[in-house]
Formats: C-alpha cells, sequence, structure tokens
C-alpha cells in the first residue's frame, strides 16, 4: 500500500525503479519499504514526505542512492519559502544519517553474534579446493558457507559471505568502506588486494601480510587506513587485471590509490598463456603458473606514473572511460541474515572450537559508523534543484540541460531543428545565441560595475567527430536567421545581411583585415574604404586549428580573440600596417573534439584568458534518425518573423549602434541574481578553475540575450534561471570533459582535510596543524593553507598573535573568525 504518498510522487519513484509498497514507519516521519528482492522483512528503501506535503526525499541504504522529489518547481519559490524547504531537507539528511548510524551499530552488534557462533573454517571448503588456498585472516565457517570478518580500526563491522560456488555478499547494513580482512601480520612490506582468495594466494607466494579490501571501490579507503595506521610501511597494491572488462577498472583503481598514497602496484601477467580461462587477479595467476611467479610479479611492483603499465592487457590504465563498471562496496548484493537463523536454530551453542569475539565494546561505545554521507555513489536530483553532495568515485555522467535553458523562442526553434534530425539540442541553441548576438549587434549592452559587456557569447562545441552532428546543429538555424536578416533588411530598408565567416582563422591580422576601418589615401597609398559592418560571425569547424595555430612564433591570434571577446579595438603594433579595426562585432563558433581539446589545450590558453572566453559545451548524438525531413519553409519563415521581431523591438533596426540600449535588472531578478551569485562565483581549482572563471559575467550575459530574445531591455527572473542552467552545463562540460569534480565546492582532499581540522579546532597553531600528518607532508599542509588563503572569499583567516616572544601563527575558519 502506497495509500500515504502522493500519486506524482509514487510514480516519480517508480521511475527510479522503486516500488514503495508495504511501507512501515522507521521514526522522525520516514517510511520503509523493501528494495529488489529483499524478503523477510528487510527493507533498506526510505522516503520522507516533507511537511508541505508537495516534496519529499526517497532512496535506499543498500546502494546509498539518494533522491529528490518536489511538485513544484524549486525554482520559483519565494525566499522564504526556498529557505524552509532547505531547512527540512536538512533535517532529512540528518534524519537519514542517523538511521544510517543506527543500522551501521545494529549491524555491527549483528556481526558479532554470528561470527561468534561460526565455528573454523574447514581447509576442504569447495571454495577453498577450488582457489587452492589454506583458511586464513581468521575466516570462519557457519553451515556450507564461509564467513570473512571486516574490521575497520580493530572492530568487527561487518561480514562478508562466501558460498561454496563463489557466490559473495555483505551483512546487510554493515559497514564496508575502509575495511578490510588482515591476512597475516602486518611487517615492513604490507599488501592490499581486493578479493579475499587473491590475499590468500599473495600471503602464501610472499609472506607478506594483505589487506583484502574485498571490492575495487574500497581499495582506496584501504590503501588511505592502512598508510595511516602503517606509516614507515611499504604498501603494494595488487591489482586485479580486469582486462577482460572496459576500462579495467581493477587495475585502474589500484593504480589511483598507489599514487595517492605514494605505494607500489603489482600487475598479475598472464602474458604467458592460459587466457582461455579468462584469468584477472594473483589467485588466477597462482593456480595458472604456481606461487613463484605471483612472488615474482609482487617483487616487481614499481611506482606509478604517466608511462605505460605493467601487463594491462588490452585496457591500459590510459583507457579508462566513463562507461566502466565502478565497483563499489554498496554493490554487492547483501546477505539475509535470516538466512542464517534456521542454522542458529539448530546450533543454538558456539560450534566445537569456535572463537568468541573479543571486542570488549558494546554498540554504545563502539567507534562511530561513517554517515550518508560517505555512503552515497549517487544523487538523483530534480531538475533545477540544488545540487546534493554525491560520492567521489561514482561514474561521470554527461551533462543535461534542464528546460528552463531553453526560452520560449529557443525552445521552438530547436524543437524545429532536432525533430527529424540527430542534432543535440544544445548545439542548436548554442547556435541560435551566436547567430542572435551577432546580428543585434554591440548596441545592446549592459554595465558590470564601470565595465560594460555586449551580447556576445563565444561557444565552444564539443563532441565526437561525425558522430556529434556538431554541424548538423547549424543548418536549420542557418536556414531560419538567413531568412530572419532579409527581414530585417527589408524593415529597415537596407541591402545589408551579416557576414558569415566559415572555418579558417589563422591570423589576428586576418581578422582585423575583414572588419577594417577606412583608410584615407596617402602620397603613393592607396585608401581604403574599409567595412562599415563590423558584425562578422566567425564559423570555425575545425577549432583545433586554431589551437594549432596559436603555437607558431608571433602569432597574434590569441591576443585578438581575447580582445574581441572584450569588445577592444584591434591594431596590430607593427609599423608597416595600417589595418586598424574599432568598435568590432564579432562572434566566434567552434566545434573540437574532447580529445583534441584534452591534447592540444595547452596550460597558457588556459592560463591566459583565451579558452574561459568560451563557453565549453559537451554535445553527443542523442538519437538515430535514419531518414531526416526537410523543415516545412513555413516554419522557417514564421520563426524568422519572431526572430527579426525581437531584434528589430530592441534595436530600433540600429544594428550599428553602439552601446546605446542598456539592459538593467528588474527588482526580482537582482534579488535573484544576489541570492545565487556565490554559487556561480563559487571556486574551483585547477584546469576547471581557470576555464570557468568567467561563470559570472556569462551568466550575466546569457540572461541579456535571452531578455532580448523576448523583445526585451529588461532582465526577469526567468532569464536568470535559463542563464544559470547554462552556465551549470557549461560547469558540468568541464567536469566530463576533463574528468575534474567539483566535490566540496572543488577543494582537492587533502586541503579539504585541512579544512575540516581548522574548523574542529578554530585557532589551531600552524605547528599543532602540521603534526596532525607526517613530516613528508609538511609542504602539502603548507601549499593547502595558501589554497585556503587564496580563494575568493577565503576559506581561512591567518592571524599572527601577540606574544612577548615569537609569535605563533593562527589559523580560524572564514565565518568563524
Amino acid at each position: 500500500m502506497n495509500g500515504s504518498l502522493p500519486p506524482a510522487l509514487v510514480e516519480y519513484m517508480r521511475q527510479h525503479q522503486y516500488r514503495p509498497e508495504r511501507l512501515k514507519p522507521s521514526g522522525n516521519g520516514f517510511l520503509r519499504f523493501p528494495v529488489g528482492q529483499e524478503i523477510n522483512g528487510n527493507a533498506s528503501g526510505y522516503v520522507k514526505l516533507f511537511f508541505d506535503g508537495e516534496s519529499a526525499v526517497f532512496g535506499d541504504f543498500k546502494s546509498g542512492m539518494q533522491a529528490i522529489w518536489s511538485a513544484r518547481d524549486v525554482t520559483t519559490l519565494l525566499p522564504a519559502e526556498r529557505k524552509a524547504h532547505r531547512e527540512a531537507l536538512k533535517k532529512a539528511r540528518e534524519g537519514i544519517q542517523e538511521e544510517q548510524r543506527r543500522l551501521q551499530v545494529a549491524a555491527a552488534d549483528k556481526a558479532a553474534e554470528i561470527y561468534s557462533r561460526a565455528g573454523n573454517a574447514k581447509a576442504d571448503h569447495p571454495y577453498l579446493v577450488k582457489k587452492g588456498v589454506s583458511p586464513r585472516g581468521g575466516v570462519k565457517q557457519l553451515g556450507k558457507q564461509l564467513i570473512v570478518p571486516v574490521y575497520i580500526e580493530d572492530e568487527l563491522t561487518s561480514l562478508q559471505f562466501i558460498k561454496e560456488d563463489g557466490t559473495k555478499r555483505f551483512l546487510s547494513g554493515g559497514e564496508i568502506r575502509g575495511g578490510c580482512c588482515m591476512v597475516g601480520t602486518p611487517a615492513k612490506v604490507l599488501c592490499i588486494a581486493e578479493g579475499y582468495a587473491t590475499g590468500c594466494s599473495i600471503h602464501e607466494a610472499t609472506g607478506h601480510a594483505v589487506a583484502v579490501a574485498f571490492t575495487a571501490g574500497n581499495l582506496m579507503h584501504v590503501a588511505q587506513a592502512m598508510r595511516q595506521r602503517y606509516n614507515e610501511a611499504t604498501l603494494i597494491l595488487c591489482s586485479d587485471n580486469d582486462q577482460w572488462t572496459e576500462g579495467n577498472p581493477g587495475l585502474t583503481k589500484a593504480a589511483e590509490a598507489a599514487k595517492a598514497i605514494g605505494g607500489l602496484l603489482a600487475v598479475p601477467d598472464f602474458s604467458g598463456g592460459g587466457v582461455s580461462t579468462r584469468p584477472t587477479d594473483f589467485n588466477d595467476m597462482h593456480a595458472l603458473t604456481g606461487k613463484e611467479a605471483v612472488e615474482q610479479a609482487i617483487s616487481a611492483a614499481r611506482k606509478v606514473d604517466n608511462a605505460t603499465l605493467p601487463g594491462p592487457g588490452p585496457q591500459s590504465i590510459a583507457a579508462r572511460t566513463l562507461n566502466e563498471t565502478i565497483e563499489s562496496v554498496r554493490n554487492g548484493a547483501d546477505a539475509d541474515y535470516f538466512d542464517f537463523q534456521a542454522q542458529f536454530e539448530r546450533d543454538p551453542e558456539p560450534s566445537a572450537g569456535a572463537e568468541t569475539l573479543k571486542t570488549g565494546k558494546t554498540a554504545k561505545t563502539r567507534r562511530a559508523p561513517t554517515t550518508i554521507k560517505e555512503e552515497q555513489p549517487e544523487v538523483i536530483r530534480q531538475e533545477g534543484y540544488p545540487p546534493a553532495e554525491e560520492e567521489a568515485d561514482a561514474p561521470l555522467a554527461p551533462p543535461r540541460m534542464p528546460d528552463m535553458g531553453f526560452p520560449p523562442l529557443i525552445s521552438d526553434i530547436v524543437d524545429v531543428a532536432c525533430r527529424s534530425s540527430e542534432a543535440h539540442p544544445v548545439a542548436v541553441a548554442a547556435n541560435i545565441l551566436t547567430y542572435f548576438s551577432a546580428i543585434i549587434g554591440r548596441g545592446v549592452f549592459q554595465h558590470i560595475g564601470d565595465a560594460i559587456i555586449h551580447c556576445r557569447p563565444f561557444p565552444l562545441i564539443v563532441g565526437k567527430s561525425g558522430k556529434a552532428r556538431k554541424g548538423t546543429s547549424e543548418s536549420t538555424v542557418r536556414k531560419i536567421f538567413r531568412c530572419a536578416d532579409a527581414i530585417i533588411s527589408r524593415r529597415r530598408g537596407i541591402e545589408e545581411c551579416l557576414r558569415c565567416h566559415i572555418g579558417g582563422l589563422s591570423t589576428g591580422e586576418g581578422i582585423a583585415w575583414a572588419i577594417r576601418d577606412p583608410v584615407e589615401a596617402e602620397g603613393k597609398q592607396k585608401g581604403d574604404p574599409g567595412v562599415a559592418d563590423k558584425r562578422l560571425l566567425v564559423i570555425e569547424s575545425e577549432f583545433d586549428n586554431v589551437l594549432a595555430q596559436l603555437r607558431r612564433d608571433n602569432n597574434t591570434l590569441s591576443a585578438t580573440i581575447r580582445n574581441l571577446f572584450d569588445g577592444r579595438d584591434i591594431e596590430p603594433l607593427t609599423k608597416t600596417s595600417r589595418t586598424r579595426a574599432t568598435r568590432p562585432h564579432v562572434s566566434i563558433l567552434g566545434h573540437i573534439t574532447s580529445h583534441e581539446l584534452r591534447e592540444k589545450a595547452t596550460a597558457n590558453d588556459v592560463a591566459n584568458g583565451l579558452l574561459n572566453r568560451f563557453i565549453i559545451l559537451h554535445v553527443y548524438r542523442p538519437k538515430l534518425v535514419a531518414l531526416p525531413c526537410p523543415t516545412p519553409e513555413a516554419k522557417i519563415e514564421e520563426l524568422a518573423q519572431r526572430v527579426a521581431d525581437a531584434v528589430m523591438a530592441v534595436t530600433e533596426g540600429n544594428v550599428h549602434a553602439d552601446n546605446v540600449y542598456e539592459v538593467t535588472f528588474s527588482d526580482t531578478a537582482r534579488e535573484l541574481w544576489e541570492e545565487q551569485y556565490p554559487t556561480i562565483t563559487r571556486d574551483r581549482e585547477g584546469k576547471a578553475g581557470s576555464l570557468l572563471a568567467r561563470s559570472e559575467m556569462y551568466a550575466r550575459m546569457l540572461a541579456m540575450i535571452f531578455a532580448a530574445m523576448d523583445g526585451r531591455l529588461v532582465i526577469e527572473s526567468q532569464d536568470l534561471h535559463a542563464a544559470i542552467a547554462w552556465v551549470e552545463y557549461w560547469n558540468s562540460s568541464v567536469t566530463y570533459i576533463f574528468n575534474c569534480r567539483d566535490d566540496e565546492g572543488g577543494l582537492d582532499p587533502f586541503v579539504a582535510e585541512v579544512l575540516e581540522v581548522i574548523t574542529r579546532d578554530p585557532g589551531i597553531t600552524l605547528t599543532k596543524l602540521r603534526k596532525h600528518w607526517p613530516k613528508s607532508r609538511k609542504n602539502e599542509t603548507d601549499k593547502a593553507l595558501e589554497t585556503l588563503l587564496s580563494m575568493a572569499p577565503p576559506l581561512i583567516e591567518q592571524e599572527k598573535a601577540k606574544t612577548d616572544g615569537r609569535s605563533p601563527t593562527k589559523y580560524f575558519r572564514y565565518e568563524e573568525k
């Protein structure tokens, strides 16, 4: 029964593969329900309806997925409503965390009970016999199943159950992240591997202790925990070689972990044959070539660098793709405790020889389990909803543009252009924005302080060559705007049209010549009437050629493009050239593949501000259309008339004006801008931060364009919402293309860790702060402090205490100072 939930919510949950049936109260307003094949009262799913009855949060503890539903468009809420909504969501998440902690504590108690009842594992267990290893690491046996303990900081938190056929399951609700089973006693060398049998093979071959992490997704967490605990030991990440899986996730995750902790990487080598069985790990290598080969492979472990890694098989570390199967702790099927209840009833006393678990602690004193924040690999949210925190190693997905990103006129053109083509809606819309902005000229403007911006976006459409249909996205738009241009010319009574240059950008002087000023005859030098129309649309279908031209000595193209975007006059600094172009209005639309952008965009292109003047938009082929049909001419004419109406409304036909028609905010738009500004202007580190440095300016520019396309010189809230959606799409595109995330406001994990320490201990001294980590991380700590101090706004403050002697340096969280 789901009668207590709104039908729209139930339908939304069904779309996300949840069936909210057999609901049962769980406290704090939460309702629990079974997920997947859960039986016997197990219910990892949860849903909570907020007080307004029009929004809810739901998800499940098994996968860590969490989603938000709202019957209303949350971007249209009034400030007071939005604040109340955020508070309700915050309380709901706190409730989820509390429930997660309760489940983890209960699971740990259940794990202790099961483990204490189990007997020692028998060496003739079918799984151990098949794998050719002896029972180690405290593994036990209950009935026909092996029980492998999972420890975090010496405390039992969960169990892994292995059946005779090798099927593996974790105890429902148990905490796995950072947990391991230790095979052997750690010494100078400590190995870290995925599976239990793999760990046993490595230990038997080398004598080294092995921390079994259970999954590839847990390797990083276990490696970090081992590095913190055994700081002086040599840590070897013994990867699985998932050469038969796209992206080789086992090798990829192990390499990432080894690099992160400064450890070594060992990879099983199957080049000697036996690949018919599709081997992947060191246990397979043990079975195929013996323990000596395993020992040699571990001895050959080395540091991870950018060179080709040893033995990756068909998939190298560089071949990792976004479609790889991300193995995480939550992906394993949970064990149903009730499977073991019958065994307990048959054998109520501990089995002969069974070891009693000696934790010495009750559930109340057990270490605090991790919260739901750490266990969320994926968050699905309603379009337009403020972003929630996501699991750091969740697979990246291509960006999606919400409907609000397509205002009415753009939406109608996109609909026509995409109806019978394979063009991506965002690529079509980017063409619309560029054509429209080029046509209206620089008469429409907006003040940002003392600076002035015009409608002059530089979209860079990024996608696979041919398959992304980047060129297809321009065809219909070009027809509509050519028709609109002709209509505008007739209304103005002037035979004039927008000039378009298709490709071939090579020098700054070439662009200046295309929009040059008139030059009077002087002596023997002839005069030049110049070009009266300073509007120019440049479509560079091979933008990688532009990046290549920038490498040439004395090439002025980069500086010229930057000046064009800013609307500055162009005047080459040469003695012989008299070419000059004042009041330019040049719009550039580029096309490039993701690979070319990553390979050819140098650090200098990013740092000098060239690429952050382009709004980078990732696109792809969203559907297949075998027989595309032409757009009816009547529809082209209708849309062209609407474009012409908008241009005439905001320019009065004066497309050559300069800073005449000022665009301003309405009161509601100004209030929305002030509210959203901190999010839009948030700092990001590294290449992503540089590429997105003009987010605020682009948001203002796009909002101005959207208003102009509606025939207005006043920006309304809906224009800002659309502009912000584009900026977020740009942000997501950069993240996707360059595989750089925006976690913790863009902070590097260690920088975030330093910030957390300062937050917990306001006024902490530099000396005390450095002692939180090994001496080897002193420089890294100082660099993290520099990062936190230099952000806009800074996240921490530094203070020199006034004392009679040497003044200690103290640090505070910025808002807490």
